[in-house]
């Protein structure tokens, strides 16, 4: 008995030792992810683990079902721990529903000292002068230029490499509007009930914006003479159009496309019965070649992505990055909340979140590229698998070169150096983003969401013209609408504003 007693008393004395050196239970926060098409709506796997061990803090995240929700909460004020978002972003800088991060920072992570620029940009969503949030995703013209491999989220053109070179068309060499033109011209008389080009309803034409200059991320473009005009009343708008409606009368575009949703689009890519895809970058051919193979058992079926094309051909990227998390009043702990954005937000954090563990799941090569393990690079051929098993679904902190390079740097050679041609043409123009009204209740920001829905609605209209003459007449009618509903003193408006922002960087 006495013997006993002793080793209880011993083993207590030993608990009692160790007790201090146990972790502690994770805290849990709720984090509402603005976006429908979030790809996760569970934070588990590899690298939500490791997240929790660096920060010991665990995420509950709530997908948006629609784009209305958020509206909703914030004016209810039932905000959860936190919010990733895009939008309504000048209507959470507000201390009354969230903190601000200069006051998190300076009372819990002092040491921590954000770049100015990504202050100021954040800053510029407030009335107080404060900033609320850190945008994920930001970079510079250098960066790009300069980076080992990757290339943006941006519009790209796929293409069935398989037929362009069963036609005798090298296009992997393409540069110009008219090699691309003889290519759907020869594909349309080879395969005449094949679908020539279809596009993803979310992206839209967004790659043959870029080929003549337009901006995915501004409305507003530099005419010759210095002013700003927007793109409504540009050459480079109606020129675009005119290819697409010129794509129209010859029979390569199906009016009946305007109706269809991502997975009708892209079904008719990798199920052959589509010759291009108007998408994004970052993988998606290689992943639509996979998808066609399988459901075709055709070994030769090849996805490609299309060169920049023509000399106006420029990714002008106006934004300082994507998205940001706020921290509102409601968050049970917001200590936790601004060091968990704190680790994301670092370069540790931002590579985890995107490559995984380094020594683990990647090395860097002597360029500074990560090259995957067998398991990753396997596991990614299946994106389920993928997603529970790694889920790199953190895009909170990481900078868009991160992503980049880990969702393409083990993409196969002819991927590289398309990459490599539009990284070459990239431009950031960050005083676009900081000239764009913030305020939702004012009269400039009403108007430009309202011209944003007018080009849309127009968008089928123009491309589905019967005749150049109907064309012009639309176009003509289109800017009319504008001029009526206010564009012009915008314009006045949007020029004071961009002059000032842009001497920011001369």
């Amino acid at each position: 008995m006495k013997k006993w007693t002793a080793f209880l008393l011993a083993l207590t004395l030993v608990l009692g030792v160790m007790a201090p050196a146990l972790a502690e239970d994770p805290t849990s926060l709720t984090v509402w992810l603005n976006h429908t098409w979030y790809p996760t709506d569970k934070f588990e796997g590899v690298i939500p683990e490791v997240i929790t061990e660096k920060t010991n803090v665990t995420l509950e995240p709530t997908r948006a079902v629609d784009d209305s929700q958020l509206g909703l909460m914030i004016a209810s004020g039932d905000l959860m721990d936190l919010t990733f978002t895009s939008e309504e972003l000048s209507r959470l800088s507000n201390s009354d529903l969230c903190y601000s991060y200069s006051e998190l920072i300076e009372k819990y992570c002092p040491d921590w000292q954000p770049d100015p620029t990504a202050i100021a940009n954040a800053a510029s969503y407030s009335t107080d002068g404060d900033y609320y949030f850190l945008f994920s995703h930001a970079f510079t013209t250098e960066e790009w230029r300069d980076a080992p491999g990757g290339a943006p989220s941006i519009g790209s053109l796929h293409y069935r490499a398989d037929i362009a070179q069963e036609l005798g068309f090298d296009a992997a060499s393409f540069s110009t509007f008219e090699e691309l033109d003889a290519l759907y011209a020869a594909v349309h008389e080879k395969y005449p009930d094949m679908e020539i080009l279809v596009y993803d309803p979310t992206m839209k034409f967004q790659y043959f914006n870029m080929q003549f200059g337009i901006s995915s991320q501004t409305d507003w473009l530099q005419a010759e003479d210095g002013t700003y005009v927007h793109m409504i009343n540009s050459d480079n708008f109606e020129k675009m159009m005119r290819k697409l409606n010129e794509y129209y009368r010859l029979g390569y575009i199906n009016p009946d496309s305007f109706a269809y949703d991502n997975a009708t689009a892209e079904g008719l890519m990798y199920t052959g019965k589509s010759f291009s895809y108007s998408n994004v970058t970052q993988g998606f051919a290689s992943t639509t070649t996979e998808m066609g193979r399988k459901a075709l058992a055709n070994e030769k079926f090849t996805v490609l992505e299309m060169n920049p094309l023509g000399d106006e051909a420029a990714y002008r990227l106006a934004n300082l990055g994507w998205c940001g998390t706020v921290i509102s009043q409601n968050c049970k702990d917001p200590e936790d909340g601004i060091k968990l954005v704190r680790y994301l937000c670092s370069d540790e954090g931002a590579k985890l979140t995107m490559w995984g563990r380094e020594g683990v799941e990647y090395t860097l090569n002597e360029e500074g590229v990560p090259v995957f393990s067998d398991e990753w690079v396997e596991a990614t051929k299946d994106e389920e698998l993928f997603a529970s098993k790694y889920n790199t679904n953190f895009y909170f902190g990481t900078t868009a070169l991160i992503e980049a390079i880990g969702r393409t740097c083990s993409l196969a050679q002819p991927y590289q150096e398309t990459y490599a041609k539009i990284r070459e043409r990239i431009s950031c123009e960050p005083w676009y983003a900081l000239a764009d009204p913030k305020d939702p209740d004012s009269d400039e920001y009403i108007l430009t969401t309202k011209l944003v829905d007018m080009v849309n609605t127009w968008t089928p209209t123009l491309v589905l013209s019967e005749s150049e003459e109907a064309f012009a007449a639309n176009l003509a009618e289109l800017r009319e609408n504008a001029r009526k509903s206010g564009l012009d003193e915008l314009t006045e408006y949007m020029n004071t504003e961009l002059v000032a922002k842009r001497a920011m960087y001369d």
